[in-house]
């Protein structure tokens, strides 16, 4: 590969992850509308009780310290209450009466696609940064591994 094939794919790395943040930026500048939506939806009795159940699950998740990426790890712990919340008002709005969740999405300006996009945005999120978290991690193991390397070559030398 050449340098310049090199710098193209870094380019289009670093081009990936402006694009994935800028996406969950839009997704975090909705959570009020989607908090609005949460509490009017878990109030209305016209909401079946599967459906408040849904919600209720999704806050549960939420608040509680048994989670799949556990809170203290910074950023991943958040984004996926972010996204199990989300899945669950997803769920929520598909066991409510039509005509119920439309004028609840109206009224916050929200649809079933803005929510799906948003859950593809933290999908597309966690893949970016494992994807640079790993590659990060093995050129610093390459780096130690290049330390270590020229110490033993040193110490071999100094004999």
């Amino acid at each position: 590969m050449t340098h310049a094939e090199a710098m193209d794919i870094d380019e289009a790395r670093a081009r990936e992850r402006q694009e994935a943040l800028a996406d969950f930026w839009e997704t975090l500048k909705r959570l009020p509308a989607y908090a609005r939506l949460v509490a009017t939806i878990a109030r209305d009795e016209r909401v079946p009780w599967s459906a408040r159940a849904m919600l209720l699950f999704g806050g549960a998740y939420l608040v509680s310290p048994l989670d799949l990426v556990p809170g203290i790890i910074p950023v991943a712990g958040q984004l996926d209450d972010l996204y199990v919340v989300l899945a669950a008002l997803k769920q929520a709005l598909r066991m409510t009466p039509d005509e119920v969740a439309t004028e609840y999405l109206e009224r916050y300006e929200l649809d079933t696609e803005v929510i799906d996009g948003d859950l593809a945005a933290i999908r597309t999120l966690v893949r970016v940064g494992v994807v640079h978290g790993a590659r990060w991690s093995m050129r610093q193991v390459d780096r130690a591994g290049r330390w270590v390397g020229d110490m033993v070559a040193r110490a071999r030398s100094e004999r």
